[in-house]
């Protein structure tokens, strides 16, 4: 068995995806984004917190995407990280008005 390496590219537009999400998120005067709105169903996050910013963490040939969720937005209060699921992310890029393509 050879071991190829990891192409560059891997996953690298739903990083890009992830990036722009972030960046409209945070852009001033940015549309909130709650809880309800994605239909995330968590015990740790009222169905009122805000989505305050979206990132990946592991292994960048499949990457983990979490959403941070803070009750009272800009509060000392540290954010609940929160998996986010293909269909998150579809309604996300969604009401963001991007035009992404998640999932296979």
């Amino acid at each position: 068995m050879t071991h190829h390496p990891l192409s560059s590219t891997t996953h690298t537009l739903d990083m890009l995806q992830i990036d722009q999400i972030d960046a409209r998120l945070t852009a001033p005067g940015a549309l909130a984004v709650t809880a309800a709105d994605l239909a995330v169903a968590d015990p740790r996050v009222p169905p009122t917190a805000r989505l305050t910013g979206v990132h990946w963490r592991g292994a960048p040939e499949f990457p983990d995407i979490h959403g941070d969720f803070a009750a009272v937005p800009g509060s000392p209060d540290a954010p609940v990280h929160v998996p986010l699921h293909t269909a998150h992310l579809q309604e996300l890029s969604r009401r963001l008005g991007l035009h992404h393509h998640w999932g296979v």
